[in-house]
């Protein structure tokens, strides 16, 4: 197995703050053909309030580290110390798109720029990990069907962007029968995805709309599903 060991990165230390911890995610900048890696410093104000501090950018093809100025601050109401508060999502024509608890931040690899997605207001329960469909970023929500107060359906939702202004499409809705499927890990292709029922990990297919178990090792569980290419 080949691997690559990383030169250290820049050293920060932050004296009296309420917690801060580090989040290092991967991604691949097709425009100048370099992998790259990004180590987010953070901190907690209050236990509410997320800051990031340090954002520091690590190159393969000139093999070292640098410090990206940067000021974005994420609400966050889901917050434990004990854990990372960014997900590495998808690599999207070259913008890295990370899981923030109710925020999602797209980091544009190759420009070296930040942007925030927020969730839809109309949200009532986020139901999957950033997901790529079909080249576009995407999550599935519970929402509250319309014209209706307590009834709540479950879809697959994608961003569009017109002028700068974000906007949520449906682009289908989940109907697995009595296997409701309580979180989407990752798209497959084909209209099939891989997620969590009451019963266990499932294979979800759109079209046939019925669920397949994947029979995985005596005690274990899924802690991250990734889609397989022949690449890196």
């Amino acid at each position: 197995m080949m691997y690559k060991k990383l030169p250290p990165a820049i050293e920060y230390v932050q004296q009296h703050l309420l917690f801060c911890g580090c989040d290092v995610v991967f991604g691949f900048d097709s425009l100048s053909s370099d992998f790259k890696v990004l180590k987010i410093a953070y901190e907690t104000i209050s236990g509410e309030l997320v800051k990031l501090l340090v954002v520091q950018l690590y190159s393969v093809n000139s093999d070292l580290w640098k410090e990206i100025e940067v000021d974005i601050e994420l609400p966050s109401l889901l917050f434990y110390s004990a854990c990372p508060i960014l997900i590495s999502g998808p690599v999207i024509d070259g913008i890295l798109f990370l899981d923030a608890v109710n925020t999602i931040i797209a980091f544009h690899l190759h420009n070296e720029l930040f942007g925030l997605i927020p969730y839809p207001s109309f949200m009532h329960t986020r139901k999957s990990d950033v997901l790529d469909y079909e080249g576009s970023v995407a999550v599935v929500l519970e929402t509250v069907v319309e014209g209706s107060l307590d009834k709540k359906e479950v879809g697959l939702w994608t961003v569009d962007s017109v002028s700068d202004e974000i906007f949520w499409k449906k682009i289908l809705t989940f109907d697995a029968g009595s296997e409701a499927i309580e979180w989407v890990f990752v798209y497959c292709g084909a209209d099939k995805f891989v997620g969590n029922t009451r019963s266990g990990t499932v294979l979800y297919d759109y079209m046939k709309k019925d669920t397949k178990h994947i029979r995985l090792p005596s005690k274990t569980f899924p802690v991250k599903v990734l889609k397989h290419t022949q690449s890196i």
